[in-house]
């Protein structure tokens, strides 16, 4: 087979290696830039044309690890829809909480373009949750934050070590900016004095430091445990066990380990199990041997297991106060009772304004001559109403409709344009 395929990788050839013949290279002026472009989805979009066009159906993990993550034959669809609708925020931001409400309102509405999260959101079923009750649709909507917030600091890292860090010098990263930037060369220097602040740049070197004293690593690349495990169930009809599962998410293809420290780990865990097994200690679950051996400080991630149930700690915000975290039902609804709420204003600017065109009319009628008669400015209706883009142009003109606007709530609400499910927004 390898002696009709192509004889370069690029090409069509089965996975067959390049045979020792020069290679029959493509025309250049059909070749691609050898840089990776935008992800298109194409896999997404073809499921969601063969389901008929209607959001695809969404699982999240409430029974087994109890993570609220998303699991099931979707689920990597979502990641990477989630990871390209974060890569569009701008990142001079210091955290995600400090990502303003504009930008992150588009987030919820275009996902839900392509998955059914509607149905999730609006689960009122309680769940018992460190002692509280919660309903489901809230801890799906903090999950959902939780992983927002994820993938904006993993690629703002990313980001930074390709374009500062390995720049060597600031000087040396103001003077070379992506090839595909587009915001212009005053936004690259606004995000390179962002990277090169002393506090931040110190902070950055702790947070290193820390990093490299751990010694544990993994390989289960971007699928997380419990939608490998969902996999796994799905599968075979059973759960695995979690000794297994830590075992396979730290080694690569073949069961090497690549750590002596991984390696230490799974031995501990091992011997716990086979006494059990043995009779030789008291019982204990798969679980309660990996929490055993991985003892973890961390408040929002168990170690092996990975994050809690989110949005549950003391200082957690609600997802269903936070203005910005908006889906395309709720924000559809403040803009028709913002558009009501600015048609009244309307009503009331030209109500005032008959008001003093008739009181003009009547003062001129009693003077005698026309130099003493007062003619009404052409301003006197405002040509923009409060918190609107509406553009009034004087009295006779019919406002337009507006881009996108505060709401009454101050949340942000962007126009969304579901004929290609983006959203039209602006920084305020």
């Amino acid at each position: 087979m390898a002696s009709v395929a192509p004889g370069y990788h690029g090409g069509d050839a089965g996975g067959d290696p390049p045979d020792d013949r020069q290679p029959r290279r493509l025309p250049y002026q059909c070749e691609g830039s050898g840089k990776r472009g935008l992800n298109k989805h194409k896999a997404l979009k073809k499921a969601f044309k063969q389901n008929g066009n209607q959001p695809l159906k969404i699982d999240f993990d409430f029974g087994d690890l109890k993570t609220v993550k998303p699991v099931g034959k979707n689920a990597a669809y979502l990641s990477s829809y989630i990871g390209e609708l974060v890569r569009d925020i701008p990142q001079d931001f210091k955290s995600w909480n400090k990502v303003p409400a504009a930008e992150k309102a588009k987030i919820i509405p275009n996902l839900q373009r392509y998955f059914d999260l509607q149905s999730h959101f609006r689960d009122e079923t309680l769940i018992k949750v460190k002692g509280e009750n919660k309903t489901k649709g809230s801890v799906v909507r903090g999950g959902l934050e939780r992983d927002f917030a994820d993938r904006y600091s993993s690629h703002k890292n990313k980001f930074k070590y390709k374009w500062f860090t390995k720049a060597g010098s600031v000087q040396a990263a103001r003077q070379k900016k992506p090839p595909n930037w587009k915001a212009g060369d005053d936004e690259w220097q606004k995000l390179v004095d962002f990277w090169a602040d002393p506090d931040r740049m110190a902070q950055s070197e702790r947070n290193s430091n820390n990093r490299s004293k751990n010694k544990v690593t993994t390989h289960q690349g971007s699928k997380s445990f419990a939608r490998g495990r969902h996999e796994f169930y799905e599968e075979n009809k059973y759960q695995e066990d979690m000794v297994e599962t830590w075992r396979k998410n730290h080694s690569d293809n073949n069961g090497h380990f690549q750590t002596r420290e991984n390696e230490r780990i799974y031995a501990e865990m091992k011997a716990i199990q086979d006494a059990v097994n043995d009779k030789k200690i008291d019982p204990k679950t798969d679980r309660e041997i990996v929490a055993e051996v991985l003892q973890s400080n961390n408040r929002g991630h168990i170690a092996g297991v990975g994050r809690v149930v989110p949005g549950t700690g003391s200082s957690s915000r609600s997802s269903q106060a936070d203005p910005s975290f908006c889906t395309r039902e709720e924000f559809e609804e403040m803009q028709k009772k913002h558009a009501m709420e600015l048609d009244e204003q309307r009503k009331a600017y030209e109500s005032q304004g008959n008001v003093l065109k008739q009181f003009v009319e009547f003062f001129n009628r009693q003077q005698g001559t026309p130099a003493s008669q007062f003619q009404i400015p052409d301003l006197y209706t405002p040509r923009v109403f409060p918190g609107s883009t509406y553009d009034v142009g004087g009295p006779s003109s019919t406002p337009s409709a507006p881009s996108s606007s505060l709401g009454p709530e101050n949340c942000y609400i962007p126009t969304f344009d579901s004929g290609n499910s983006r959203i039209c927004s602006k920084r305020e």
